[in-house]
């Protein structure tokens, strides 16, 4: 069974729901993709979408900037971009670091 992730110019096409969970529990970076508001992951060949939650405001730290991140695992679809043009911004979410680097999965920080 091939659970490789696609890659697009821009983004990611993640093959399943359970390979976002996945990386995101093991703190790997994730591709997203902001438009109207909503920030999603895109899941299989076909136009799904997974819905990245940020919660709060922005935290600074190291010179970076962190966010609190919820995934929505209560569906594996949400709407997507119409089209292309519709995309605001392409991103890539990374772990917050701290001075003696990655955190173990399942630490609190």
């Amino acid at each position: 069974m091939n659970i490789r992730n696609i890659r697009d110019s821009t983004h990611v096409k993640y093959k399943t729901t359970f390979n976002v969970i996945t990386r995101y529990n093991i703190r790997q970076p994730i591709s997203i993709i902001h438009f109207h508001d909503t920030w999603v992951c895109r899941i299989g060949n076909k136009d799904q979408y997974l819905e990245i939650i940020i919660n709060g405001s922005k935290k600074s730290a190291m010179g970076l900037h962190y966010w609190n991140v919820d995934i929505d695992i209560t569906s594996d679809t949400h709407a997507g971009p119409e089209n292309e043009r519709d995309i605001e911004h392409h991103c890539l979410l990374l772990p917050q670091l701290t001075k003696s680097g990655l955190p173990k999965p399942g630490s609190e920080m």
